[in-house]
């Protein structure tokens, strides 16, 4: 049998668990602004993308 290991958050861990659903939530918002940012990014045009 291979070994188990189960992780868990630790209590101050898990006081960011909001914060992280209001970031997925505003990525998901901005999802192709970000897109188009990396997009530039990645092609040299670098500098500001119209939202």
């Amino acid at each position: 049998v291979p070994p188990k290991v189960e992780y868990t958050a630790s209590d101050v861990a898990r006081e960011l668990e909001s914060a992280f659903e209001q970031l997925g939530t505003w990525v998901e918002r901005h999802h192709e602004y970000i897109a188009a940012a990396q997009e530039a990014y990645d092609t040299g045009r670098v500098g500001v993308v119209a939202p």
